[in-house]
C-alpha cells in the first residue's frame, strides 16, 4: 500500500494498520465489484490480476475506459467524496483486490486533516486524466460509427 499515491502520503504506522484490516476479495471473471451510479463506501486496490473500468453511456452503450493491473486504486472518489460511483469496475480474467472502507480510512483522515489538502490534488489529477481518456475515446467510438453504418449501408 505505501507504494500507492492515495497512501503514499500517510504515516507508515497508517499504512501499515490499513494494510490489517483491509479486507481481501477474490473476483471471478467480469465479476463486479463496483456498479456506475450506486453509493460507494470503500475504495479496493488491486492486488494480482486486472480490472476494467466501464462507463455506461446515456445510450445504454457500455464503454471501457481504462484496464488497471496491481497496485491500482478504484472506488476512492466514492469513498471520499460522498458521490455515486462514476463508472462499473470488474475482473477481466479474475482478480484479488483489498476493499477498504469509510470506516478504516476516516479515523487516518481525522487524525491527519493536514492531508486533505494533498488529497484533493491527487483526486484533482485522477479527473483530469480520465476525462482526457474519455475525450481520446470518443473520436474513435464515432469514426467506427461511421464506418459500421457504411459497411451496412445504415443511415
Amino acid at each position: 500500500l505505501a507504494a500507492v499515491p492515495l497512501f503514499a502520503l500517510l504515516p507508515a504506522e497508517e499504512v501499515r494498520l490499513l494494510a490489517r484490516t483491509a479486507r481481501p476479495l477474490t473476483l471471478g471473471p467480469t465479476e463486479r465489484m463496483v456498479v456506475q451510479d450506486q453509493e460507494g463506501e470503500s475504495l479496493f486496490v488491486v492486488a494480482e490480476g486486472e480490472v476494467e473500468v466501464v462507463l455506461r453511456r446515456d445510450d445504454g452503450e457500455d464503454l471501457t475506459v481504462d484496464t488497471m493491473g496491481k497496485g491500482a486504486v478504484v472506488g476512492e472518489m466514492s469513498l471520499l467524496t460522498g458521490q455515486r460511483r462514476s463508472a462499473t469496475v470488474r475482473a477481466i480474467e479474475g482478480a484479488v483486490v483489498y476493499e477498504i472502507g469509510a470506516r478504516q480510512y476516516g479515523p487516518c483522515l481525522r487524525r491527519h486533516p493536514e492531508l486533505l489538502a494533498d488529497l484533493a490534488s491527487l483526486m484533482a489529477t485522477r479527473l483530469k486524466e480520465r476525462r482526457a481518456r474519455l475525450d481520446d475515446l470518443e473520436p474513435d467510438r464515432i469514426a467506427i460509427i461511421a464506418r459500421i453504418r457504411s459497411a451496412f449501408s445504415l443511415r
